[in-house]
């Protein structure tokens, strides 16, 4: 995983856990999941994810001025 420039190490680091849990919740399909995007098909709809803008961003990941 380097979306964004981010690895699964880096990402893990952020969110307070370990590497292999990352790994582990990016590599299966849960039930959650699977029903979530059924119900979005069932509506006609997809999620779609974007970057925030500079100003939504919490300032441990501002760029440098």
């Amino acid at each position: 995983m380097r979306r964004g420039g981010t690895t699964q190490k880096e990402l893990a680091d952020k969110l307070g856990i370990r590497q292999p849990s990352v790994a582990a919740a990016l590599g299966k399909t849960t039930a959650i999941n699977q029903g979530f995007a059924e119900i979005l098909d069932a509506l006609g709809l997809e999620l779609t994810v974007q970057p925030k803008t500079v100003g939504e961003l919490p300032a441990s990941q501002m760029p440098p001025s």
